[in-house]
């Protein structure tokens, strides 16, 4: 069934609580995420180990006796942002890992963050390897999963996730995005996947996205995609250990990075609210997740999150079911305006579907 939005009531500015009506939202239970954090109630300064998110478990922090993760508000990445988690990685101490985590047993997974790395004055050199989100298993370690960036000695700079089991190292999707590239600069992590079925079976998914809205040419890429033929695994366990922030290694050139996180977003469906900057979704170079509260197959909730967007900028609001259908063009929105929606094309995993 067609995606359609059909009006909206309530107020689109910042922080505010809009209702979406339409047909074809499908049902999402609970309506919130299972975890969601902008860390903007936090004190800078203060450990987030301990610190209840918007909606999750309590952080708990895995990271050595030094360097553990803290709330800053240092670059902002939107006027609506004003702290942040801040991962520092040091030189010449046991620190590969600072990381926060929760813990909760998944074969499903939608990871949303905001992510912004620096080098240290006089470390000029990077990391060989680099992970800013790692998933762990139910036995302790396997199977694992993760994302991240090489470096020298190889002149790995590319983006990449990879899977290990108990088998040892399993596929690799390799993406487009060098590390060197976005230093300083926020960035959108996107990954969505789901677990295979066991043993061999190559019938599980991964897709990741980098968002790079404050690029020379702002876009949003498509690193790699293996819908239904991926293998996560070649055991039973399950995923059971979300980090964030995670690790940086130091023993080549001894580099010092510090990392920031926002808005760390989390589901065990893909389905979910966004604003985009154009009025079709491949057309869109910047989208902001929306936070939703309430969702029926007619009606959806969501207290606003305009990001980069002001509250005057337009908006289109695009829905996207458990499926991976996107509602099939913006619905535009701004201070509250209400549009008509007409039906249009149909788009699954940002593919589009033929009609007839």
């Amino acid at each position: 069934m067609p995606i359609l939005i059909t009006g909206t009531s309530g107020d689109s500015a910042h922080g505010e609580t809009l209702t979406i009506t339409g047909s074809g939202f499908g049902i999402k239970s609970p309506a919130t995420p299972a975890v969601y954090d902008d860390f903007e109630s936090g004190v800078v300064g203060q450990r987030v180990n301990g610190r209840t998110p918007i909606y999750g478990d309590v952080w708990i922090d895995d990271s050595p006796s030094v360097n553990y993760p803290l709330i800053d508000n240092t670059s902002p990445r939107s006027q609506f942002a004003s702290r942040m988690c801040r991962f520092y990685y040091s030189s010449g101490l046991s620190n590969y890992t600072s990381a926060i985590l929760q813990n909760r047993i998944i074969s499903v997974g939608y990871f949303s963050f905001w992510y912004r790395w620096q080098r240290q004055a006089g470390f000029p050199d990077y990391s060989r390897n680099t992970k800013p989100w790692v998933i762990y298993g139910t036995d302790g370690i396997m199977p694992q999963s993760y994302l991240g960036w090489g470096g020298p000695p190889a002149n790995d700079f590319g983006i990449r996730n990879s899977v290990q089991d108990t088998n040892g190292a399993g596929p690799t999707l390799w993406g487009f995005t060098d590390h060197r590239d976005i230093e300083g600069e926020w960035v959108r992590l996107e990954q969505y996947l789901v677990q295979n079925s066991g043993g061999s079976a190559a019938d599980g998914t991964f897709q990741y996205w980098t968002h790079r809205p404050n690029a020379s040419i702002p876009q949003i890429i498509l690193e790699a995609s293996a819908v239904g033929n991926y293998q996560t695994r070649s055991s039973g366990h399950v995923w059971r250990q979300i980090e964030f922030g995670y690790y940086s290694s130091h023993d080549i050139g001894n580099p010092a990075y510090t990392v920031y996180q926002d808005e760390i977003y989390f589901d065990v469906t893909q389905a979910r609210v966004e604003f985009g900057n154009a009025n079709t979704w491949a057309a869109c170079t910047r989208r902001e997740l929306q936070v939703p509260t309430q969702w029926s197959a007619t009606s959806i909730t969501v207290t606003v999150n305009r990001g980069q967007f002001s509250n005057t900028d337009p908006a289109y609001l695009y829905v996207v079911d458990s499926t991976g259908t996107i509602s099939a063009s913006g619905f535009l929105v701004s201070g509250g305006a209400v549009q008509t929606a007409a039906p249009g094309k149909m788009f699954v995993h940002g593919r589009q579907l033929r009609s007839g």
